[in-house]
């Protein structure tokens, strides 16, 4: 393992450095609501608590913006995102008849530098395939433009030695030298191409503040590696790249991993149940993985979706969920709290229910379900005090303008796996006593279909309502 990713955003009014096994993030100031806020005292914070904690907030954010490359027209992870002031762009770009398909994003941090993002989308069409299967080996120094070939070959001479006492792998060249992928190295040629015609570069050099970060699900995986490579072996600082990948291929030889995998601020997400990430070493030989690894557990009645991005989707939410409330439990991080006060907007009291008898108590999901809609409902909402129920004289007390009732349930479906999630939505002006809206948005929902997925779909059609009937709502 190499020394770590360095903190993500260093400077930050709020930053901390952190280690995370030997990845580290400094503390969440990017303002998606993704269970809990930032640590109020960071400087007191234990590394261990925060480490998992940001380490899971990063794995989060990277795979919503993976999530959304796949259908980036109608993604339900880019709106959720765009919604909290994310500025996302889908792109395209080709070289060579390669075509590579992705994301750019940025956004503000409270320190006034800029967070970066591209996502490569997975394999999704032919042309993904193809590249995919072109599995013949090239020699990574194509990439090293501002290198002489005597600083490649003394960069490679260590991997050179060690891969002399060993016999080649199958399928690879005798000469060990850094190789990579034919296919994934074209795909990022052309990526790299349509970046360079965009000021993202020039931008993240002259601020030294700023941080890239690269994901990528799949083959888009390792696209996000490969062009985090070349960037930081022609000069962009390690530290301020970060690559973070969902069930990605091994994308280079022994000596390309021994030579250049330390220099990378890696962290390859994978499943237990998924064969991507295994494959090209197992069926071809002569690739090898390098990075930091962080495995999900995934249950066997699920087993056979084992690759799709909604799968990640969802175990990178639990992950999450899980970590936050262990920091929120150690004093860690301070959780959205019970009530909020801006006076230039109407008071709202917030009344959240939850429905569903014992068959809904089956669905092992809908727990982390509810936190996602019910941080999303407080952090949406700049005035609101939560109502521990809705009698008048609870609302009277409470000097609230609207009360606005949450209803969370879940039903499985009688005919297979899948299950119902179900969003009642009710908002009432105090003054008159008149309900202004009564909704509900009921969406199908399974591990393969995403169960993040239909949170955030409920939850848009849901704000659609509140927007219509206060002008102010977020």
């Amino acid at each position: 393992m190499g020394h770590g990713m360095a903190a993500m955003l260093a400077g930050a009014a709020l930053a901390l450095q952190l280690a995370a096994g030997s990845v580290s993030f400094a503390a969440a100031p990017v303002q998606v609501p993704l269970g809990a806020l930032p640590p109020a005292a960071a400087s007191t914070a234990p590394a261990k608590g925060t480490d998992a904690y940001n380490l899971a907030y990063y794995t989060d954010l990277a795979v919503l913006a993976c999530a959304g490359t796949y259908a980036p027209k109608t993604s339900e992870a880019w709106q959720y995102l765009r919604h909290y002031g994310w500025t996302i762009e889908p792109q395209q770009a080709e070289q060579d008849r390669h075509i590579a398909n992705y994301m750019t994003a940025r956004t503000a941090l409270p320190d006034g530098h800029t967070l970066y993002v591209v996502a490569f989308r997975g394999s999704a069409d032919k042309k993904d395939w193809k590249e995919d299967l072109t599995v013949k080996h090239v020699p990574f120094e194509r990439a090293q433009t501002r290198k002489t070939a005597a600083a490649v070959q003394k960069d490679a001479a260590p991997a050179q030695n060690a891969a002399a006492k060993r016999p080649a792998a199958a399928g690879t060249p005798q000469a060990a030298v850094p190789m990579v992928h034919k296919g994934f190295n074209d795909y990022t040629d052309a990526a790299l191409a349509g970046l360079a015609q965009t000021d993202l570069f020039d931008r993240l050099r002259a601020d030294p503040g700023s941080h890239l970060l690269l994901t990528g699900h799949s083959l888009g995986g390792a696209a996000a590696t490969l062009l985090g490579m070349r960037l930081v072996t022609e000069g962009v600082p390690r530290d301020q790249v970060h690559v973070i990948t969902f069930g990605a291929p091994a994308i280079g030889n022994d000596a390309f991993a021994e030579t250049y995998g330390p220099r990378l601020n890696l962290l390859r997400v994978v499943n237990t149940a998924d064969p991507i990430p295994g494959s090209l070493q197992a069926v071809f030989g002569g690739y090898r993985q390098f990075g930091d690894v962080l495995t999900f557990q995934i249950p066997r009645q699920v087993s056979n979706m084992t690759h799709g991005i909604n799968l990640y989707l969802d175990a990178a939410w639990k992950h999450y969920a899980d970590a936050a409330q262990e920091a929120v439990d150690a004093g860690l991080l301070q959780d959205l709290p019970e009530r909020r006060d801006d006076t230039s907007y109407p008071l709202v009291g917030l009344y959240f229910e939850e429905k569903g008898g014992k068959k809904a108590r089956n669905l092992a999901f809908l727990p982390y379900l509810r936190r996602f809609l019910t941080n999303a409902y407080k952090a949406d909402l700049p005035h609101y005090v939560i109502l521990p129920d809705t009698d008048q004289e609870q609302v009277t007390r409470s000097g609230a303008d609207y009360v606005l009732t949450v209803a969370i349930a879940g039903e499985p479906s009688r005919y297979d796996e899948g299950w119902y999630l179900t969003l009642d939505q009710g908002l009432q002006d105090v003054k008159t006593g008149r309900w202004l809206a009564l909704t509900r948005s009921s969406r199908r929902t399974s591990p393969e279909a995403g169960n993040v997925e239909a949170a955030m779909a409920a939850l848009r059609q849901q704000r659609d309502v509140l927007q219509e009937q206060l002008p102010w709502y977020p």
